[in-house]
């Protein structure tokens, strides 16, 4: 059964230790990156950042980061969010800023239940009503973008740094 928990003083080294498949590398960022982005948005961030450990039973099998951000004209985070705002009229979003299942517990279908798990808990608004969630997911990682699709996220038709795709889920 999978089931979200935050990331804490029991947990955290446990998540510290998950590793990606080596055709993952450059994906995402490493998990070293994702703790200092949770920080970072703890210090500096308007919303704490749910940074969240996934279990299967009583193992940890991966993590997610989840931040909140209301849009407005001067959000500083405009050229990344701008699309959302203006294209689809988006007041408050989501943004799904980081996911991984542990190298060793792929191909088990983990992937895909987590994924349900994290939209169940992202509809149940725990920081603020908003309008979507979106991601942004490396063009070439097809199998990340299935998984996406699979679960309702749409491409927006803009990209980012060149490679990378911005992904919407309405809410």
């Amino acid at each position: 059964m999978i089931e979200l928990r935050k990331i804490d003083s029991d947990n955290y080294e446990k998540v510290w230790k998950l590793k990606s498949l080596d055709s993952q590398k450059g994906y995402k960022d490493t998990v070293e990156e994702d703790f200092a982005t949770a920080y970072l948005e703890l210090l500096e961030g308007d919303h704490p950042p749910m940074f969240l450990a996934i279990y299967n039973g009583e193992e940890v099998v991966g993590y997610t980061l989840i931040l909140y951000y209301e849009l407005c004209e001067d959000n500083s985070h405009c050229e990344e969010f701008e699309i959302l705002r203006k294209d689809f009229g988006d007041k408050a979003i989501y943004e799904f800023g980081s996911f991984m299942i542990d190298a060793k517990q792929q191909g088990k279908g983990l992937g895909n239940m987590a994924m349900a798990k994290i939209i169940e808990y992202i509809q149940s608004f725990p920081l603020g009503e908003a309008n979507s969630v979106f991601l942004i997911c490396k063009a070439e990682n097809k199998v990340a973008e299935k998984l996406f699709t699979t679960h309702g996220f749409m491409d927006v038709g803009k990209q980012v740094f060149d490679d990378e795709k911005v992904m919407r889920l309405a809410l």
